[in-house]
């Protein structure tokens, strides 16, 4: 019952299930349905009886999502991807941090999204993209482009536009500005990102 249920710890992290007012918190934040957010809560405490998921999983659930990929594009869209995800860092997904990313085109701000998708590309997380950051990003991403050869150009276009100050580093207001202002190639890049968190909708 979730009205019941309460918050323990598994692995460092809450363990699901989530109280009724939490659930109804995060559908007023996010705009999603509540009969949905619970719906999608007790597929996860099905699919996650612990509360969380590990990489391999994550993986398992990428593959599916992608099943032309083969396993190793998979692997490293998945490190990428799941870095978005893992906002604390800690190598492990709950709820709330899964459906924050998985519902990202729910978000009607679009700094949240572009806010999100920036942490694809910071792989330090620095809070900065270096231009061999979005290159190794761009490079494992490869299957993602429908001309490998394009996605390279796009990327030293797109690292240009974004880099106002001449830094040779974006910072994430750099990011988020360059494709709110009409650029076409960091436009370019980030829709082809985006393909990752619109598969389920």
């Amino acid at each position: 019952n979730y009205q019941q249920a309460s918050m323990g710890v598994s692995h460092g992290k809450p363990k699901l299930m989530h109280s009724m007012s939490f659930l109804s918190d995060f559908s007023a934040t996010s705009g999603i349905p509540m009969e949905e957010v619970v719906g999608h809560c007790k597929n996860w405490m099905k699919e996650n009886p612990t509360g969380v998921m590990e990489n391999k999983c994550f993986l398992k659930y990428m593959g599916k999502a992608f099943p032309d990929l083969s396993k190793e594009d998979i692997a490293k869209i998945g490190e990428h991807t799941f870095r978005v995800f893992d906002a604390n860092g800690d190598k492990k997904l709950d709820f709330v941090e899964f459906m924050v990313v998985y519902n990202i085109i729910t978000w009607k701000d679009p700094k949240t999204i572009l806010s999100k998708i920036f942490n694809i590309f910071d792989v330090d997380k620095d809070n900065l993209i270096t231009k061999s950051e979005m290159e190794r990003v761009v490079s494992d991403l490869a299957a993602l482009f429908k001309d490998p050869t394009n996605g390279k150009e796009c990327l030293s276009k797109a690292f240009t536009e974004m880099d106002q100050d001449e830094d040779r580093k974006i910072s994430r207001d750099e990011f988020v500005a360059a494709i709110l202002g009409d650029n076409k190639y960091s436009q370019s890049l980030v829709m082809t990102v985006m393909e990752l968190f619109m598969y389920n909708k």
